[in-house]
C-alpha cells in the first residue's frame, strides 16, 4: 500500500540499555551518556499480518471487512509497550474492547471512528486519541473511507 509516494514515512526507535539508576528522576545528561541502539523502521516495508474478517460498522451492508496489523516493535522488543500500524478497509472496525493500560492511537490515514459507551468521535490524519484503562470502546473506518492508525499501548 502507497500512500503517500514522493514521501517516505518512517519511524525511528531508540532501544535504551538498561543502567541501575536509583529513584525515578532520569537527567538528559544521563540520557546521552547511555549506550542506545537506533532501529529505523520503514512502514512501507513492513509486513501486512491479515487481522481476518473485522466488525463492521453499525448499518454496514458492503460485506465482509478487513484489518490488517504492521508490528511496529515485534513482541518482546519492549518492556513497556506494543505498537503497530492498524489499516482498515471501508467500514471496517474492532469491535468492543478494553485495555488494561492506556491506548494512545495516532490517526495516519483517512477518516474514522473512536466511540465507547457514552460518546462518537469522527477522526482524520494528524489527531491523536488517548483511551483510558478499562474504558470499553472501539475504532475504525467511515463507511466511505479508509483509515489507519499507529496503535501505542502499555504492556502490564
Amino acid at each position: 500500500m502507497v500512500l503517500f509516494p514522493n514521501q517516505p514515512r518512517c519511524i525511528i526507535l531508540i532501544q535504551s540499555h538498561h543502567l541501575p539508576i536509583e529513584g525515578r528522576c532520569k537527567t538528559l545528561i544521563l540520557q546521552l551518556n547511555r549506550e542506545a541502539t537506533v532501529k529505523l523502521l520503514r512502514i512501507s516495508a513492513i509486513d501486512h499480518v491479515p487481522l481476518g474478517p473485522a466488525t463492521p460498522i453499525e448499518g454496514w451492508t458492503g460485506g465482509e471487512v478487513h484489518r490488517t496489523r504492521q508490528p511496529l516493535l515485534p513482541e518482546g522488543t519492549s518492556e513497556h509497550f506494543s505498537s503497530s500500524v492498524v489499516n482498515f478497509q471501508k467500514g471496517a472496525t474492532t469491535g468492543w474492547h478494553t485495555h488494561t493500560t492506556d491506548q494512545i492511537l495516532v490517526i495516519t490515514m483517512g477518516n474514522g471512528i473512536v466511540a465507547n459507551e457514552h460518546e462518537e468521535h469522527h477522526v482524520s490524519v494528524g489527531d491523536v486519541v488517548q483511551i483510558l484503562p478499562g474504558e470499553n470502546h472501539w475504532h475504525g473506518a467511515t463507511a466511505d473511507s479508509y483509515m489507519a492508525h499507529i496503535t501505542i499501548t502499555g504492556l502490564t
